[in-house]
């Protein structure tokens, strides 16, 4: 009982953990031609929002939300953001901008964003859509031009990058890419 008290008091001296890494959703809604979700089985399983009730003394510590999936397919995803947001955590999001709806902007745009990372591959209507399957070019842009938009009003030192997967496919326009997203205001194009 000694050993686990000290054990205890060990891993109190470190405090809460400096990120929270959420999947909120087991699913995607596009089925990129590199992606594992378009060779896998997906279950759409999602995690509850409830368990943001329960996050306690994360204050200022980051929210890390999607990576292997599409976190904004998650039916309830303005709940989650708004609620981790709310509690004073800094939120990291990645996405594929699709689903940047303008309902969910105006619910999302004043939340606490200090990293937004798109994954956009490809700089053509052509390219985009070959490998982004099931994704719409000029829908895409619009959406995430008027998230970027809309949460740099609210939080002007919000860094939003792009992430690009080279492929045979796209190799040809990432010096195209990398001028359109540096003439729209992105800090980082990866």
């Amino acid at each position: 009982l000694g050993q686990r008290l000290a054990d205890a008091d060990d891993r109190d001296q470190f405090g809460p953990p400096e990120f929270l890494e959420i999947e909120p959703i087991h699913t995607c809604n596009l089925r990129c031609v590199m992606c594992h979700v378009s060779y896998q089985p997906v279950s759409k399983v999602r995690i509850d929002p409830g368990f943001v009730d329960k996050v306690e003394g994360m204050e200022g510590k980051w929210a890390v939300i999607g990576s292997e999936y599409e976190p904004m397919a998650h039916p309830q995803i303005v709940q989650i953001i708004r609620g981790l947001s709310d509690r004073g955590m800094k939120i990291d999001l990645t996405s594929n901008g699709t689903l940047f709806t303008d309902r969910v902007t105006d619910a999302l745009a004043t939340c606490n964003f200090r990293r937004v990372t798109i994954s956009f591959d490809g700089i053509t209507k052509n390219t985009f859509e070959t490998i982004r399957r099931r994704a719409n070019y000029e829908t895409a842009l619009r959406r995430i031009l008027n998230f970027k938009k809309r949460v740099l009003e609210h939080n002007p030192s919000c860094h939003f990058s792009v992430n690009y997967t080279v492929i045979r496919d796209n190799i040809d326009e990432m010096a195209d890419a990398a001028t359109f997203w540096e003439l729209h205001g992105f800090d980082h194009l990866g």
